[in-house]
């Protein structure tokens, strides 16, 4: 099943740069790594298909849906219940503990909030243990593994990571696109790994260089 496609994709900035993208296909449960140097719109392209960002011309479709011509409150919608985006740098409600924070996509999607999936996801991120705490108390790693479950706590079909690595060690580097790609397969999501970070690019078949 297809999960997500561009079309001659383009946009351009303000007095600024503009990117014409090379057109993507990614079915259920692959695996895609979007690779460049930076400047080349890498993170312009995942905004593009996670629908934070219009394009001037060009399509993309996301789990059957094009979602270029949606209105911002449709996108919203869309993207809450099909999509999953875990940021390069986390945000979460400070005041709010590990729990609350992952219910809080469900509560604002009118979802039904499922314990024994975020309990099942978490002992799988090896967090289990943190549920209760509050989120300042966790370390900027378990922060993102937080965030990754976020992501993924309305099984999205389709799970995007900007620059997943970008300042880690090659150890926890090849962790966490494990731990990604593990995950992903587990939910049955297509996932999008947009990065600068060659170090990886082995691990994937499915790469598109800008």
């Amino acid at each position: 099943m297809m999960i997500l496609q561009t079309k001659s994709l383009r946009f351009a900035y303000q007095n600024g740069p503009s990117f014409n993208f090379p057109d993507v296909v990614c079915e259920q449960s692959e695996h895609l790594l979007i690779i460049g140097k930076s400047g080349k719109g890498k993170t312009t392209f995942m905004q593009l298909i996670g629908g934070l960002m219009k394009p001037h011309s060009g399509e993309v479709w996301v789990a059957g849906s094009s979602i270029s011509e949606m209105s911002d409150a449709a996108m919203d919608e869309f993207r809450g219940k099909e999509i999953g985006i875990v940021f390069q740098v986390p945000h979460f409600v400070e005041s709010l503990s590990v729990k609350e924070n992952l219910m809080l996509p469900a509560w604002l999607n009118g979802k039904n909030f499922d314990e024994k999936f975020m309990s099942d996801l978490l002992e799988r991120l090896g967090m289990l243990h943190k549920v209760d705490k509050m989120i300042g108390q966790l370390s900027s790693g378990e922060k993102q593994r937080i965030a990754l479950a976020r992501a993924l706590m309305n099984q999205p079909k389709l799970l995007l990571a900007d620059e997943p690595t970008s300042a880690l060690d090659d150890e926890n580097a090849t962790e966490v696109i494990s731990l990604l790609e593990e995950t992903a397969k587990e939910t049955g999501a297509a996932l999008v790994i947009v990065t600068h970070d060659f170090r990886i690019k082995n691990r994937f078949n499915h790469h598109v260089t800008l």
